[in-house]
């Protein structure tokens, strides 16, 4: 998974890609890729704020190949960012939700509220599901 972060990070992904980090996502890896990505970031030198920025821009970039996984990879990003002060951030994937929210990010979504335990996360996720133009 490290070369494909890589290649998220460094816009070189590919359709095989995509089909790698398809099967990631449905594999309930969504969460990993958002840390390794942010990880690399600090690894390069980044503070925390601009690690996340910059795993941000990758994932916005993802959503030029792949909406859906990209949709994916930014809940996980959301519940992330959520007890940081990055509201910039977690108020952007606020709005790629309320804008661009498709079925399978849906989905998806309802089955991530369907593991996580803290109740603040579900309300939120919850009121992507409600609010969602999909």
């Amino acid at each position: 998974m490290r070369e494909l972060t890589y290649r998220i990070l460094h816009s070189t992904t590919g359709p095989m890609d995509m089909v790698e980090l398809n099967r990631a996502i449905g594999e309930g890896e969504g969460a990993s890729i958002v840390d390794e990505l942010v990880q690399r970031g600090l690894d390069a030198g980044q503070d925390e704020y601009g690690a996340h920025v910059r795993a941000f821009g990758s994932i916005e970039r993802v959503a030029s190949s792949d909406l859906d996984e990209a949709l994916c990879l930014m809940a996980h990003f959301w519940v992330r960012v959520s007890g940081l002060p990055y509201h910039d951030l977690s108020d952007s994937v606020d709005l790629w939700y309320h804008t661009e929210g498709t079925p399978a990010a849906r989905r998806y979504v309802e089955w991530m509220v369907s593991l996580e335990s803290d109740p603040d996360v579900i309300h939120h996720l919850n009121s992507w599901l409600i609010n969602q133009n999909a």
